[in-house]
Parts: structure tokens; C-alpha cells; sequence
């Protein structure tokens, strides 16, 4: 991927350093964090139920879809 970036949004458990859920892509579209948090929910289910997640509050983390997902 020469002179590319890549953006890599994982959610991580804390406790055990265990990825949960990502998405990577060449932009940090919205699309791409509502994705990840559907594939959460698909591989974690119940699992998920009263979960904390932090973020480092970049715009993507603080749009109103994002936020009323979670």
C-alpha cells in the first residue's frame, strides 16, 4: 500500500487484550464504525449487555449516530 493509510477502529477488551471487533479502510467513514459495531454484536451477542466502551473521543466517536447506537 505504498503512501496509503490505512485506518484500523478495533474495540478491545481491557481485561484480556482480546480484539472484539474492528474494521480497517482507507477513510474513517461513519459507515465503517456502525459496521463494527454490528459485527460486535453478531459475534458477542448477550455478551455485550451493560458494556463500557472508551473511545479517544476523535469526531467519528462523538457523532449522534454513533452515540445513540451505543
Amino acid at each position: 500500500m505504498d503512501e496509503e493509510s490505512v485506518y484500523l477502529s478495533p474495540i478491545i477488551d481491557f481485561d484480556s487484550r482480546e480484539v472484539l471487533a474492528y474494521k480497517a479502510g482507507k477513510d474513517v467513514k461513519m459507515d465503517k464504525k456502525m459496521l463494527m459495531l454490528d459485527d460486535l454484536e453478531k459475534i458477542h451477542g448477550n455478551k455485550i449487555k451493560g458494556m463500557m466502551i472508551q473511545s479517544d473521543q476523535g469526531v467519528q466517536y462523538q457523532n449522534s449516530r454513533y452515540r445513540e447506537r451505543l
